[in-house]
């Protein structure tokens, strides 16, 4: 599930092995580790030291809230509860490499969405699936992006209640030119116009994500 997303895998089976690789190799940025591995696991992550520790992922079913406090005091920070698709493990593996320290408050978090999104732009309309969103902005994975600096209209179907909202194309991620070769073709949006109706119902869902995701 790993490499078609770009991601060089290696599976190790014992503390050791993994201080072993993380001193060897420092193309090494990100970690998965199953809940199942218990206290040893945590143990051995807990000695790698926090600021690596919370490049790794936890996976598997929900741990307990005992579990939770647990894992955290090792160092992790993000949570990917079975069952997941390759949308969620993308943008997982992505926030670990890129920016482990979002859910810490030090940015708008953002959270992924598998919703199907109205793009709106000029005379025409397309779908497009919603990657990630954060209060202030969007990225969208469509095979046709807007060009930077256009305007789109987007209706977007939240769990309670659609969402109409003007963005900016301020980013795109296209064959040829891609900034992030870990993401989806698309384009990185910030929003322009939304009431306030609606911007409630973007920070619930936003909130409500989030929480599926951290430890």
């Amino acid at each position: 599930r790993l490499l078609p997303l770009g991601y060089r895998a290696i599976r190790l089976s014992r503390p050791d092995e993994i201080a072993a690789h993380l001193g060897e190799d420092q193309s090494l940025r990100i970690g998965l580790v199953h809940v199942a591995g218990g206290r040893t696991a945590r143990e051995a992550l807990a000695a790698l030291g926090k600021d690596l520790a919370k490049s790794w992922i936890l996976v598997g079913p929900a741990p307990a809230p005992e579990e939770r406090v647990a894992w955290r005091a090792a160092g992790l920070r993000h949570l990917l509860v079975e069952p997941y698709d390759e949308h969620e493990l993308r943008f997982l593996l992505n926030l670990a490499f890129h920016d482990p320290d979002q859910f810490e408050g030090r940015r708008e978090p953002r959270v992924p969405g598998t919703l199907t999104v109205r793009v709106f732009s000029g005379t025409g309309q397309r779908a497009a699936v919603l990657y990630n969103i954060s209060r202030s902005g969007a990225y969208l994975e469509t095979p046709r992006p807007t060009m930077a600096g256009g305007k789109v209209r987007l209706q977007i179907p939240l769990p309670d209640g659609p969402v109409e909202v003007t963005a900016e194309v301020v980013t795109n991620n296209v064959p040829g030119n891609l900034q992030r070769r870990r993401m989806p073709v698309g384009m990185g949006l910030r929003f322009a116009d939304i009431d306030e109706a609606g911007r409630k119902l973007l920070d619930r869902y936003v909130r409500d994500r989030m929480r599926r995701y951290e430890l």
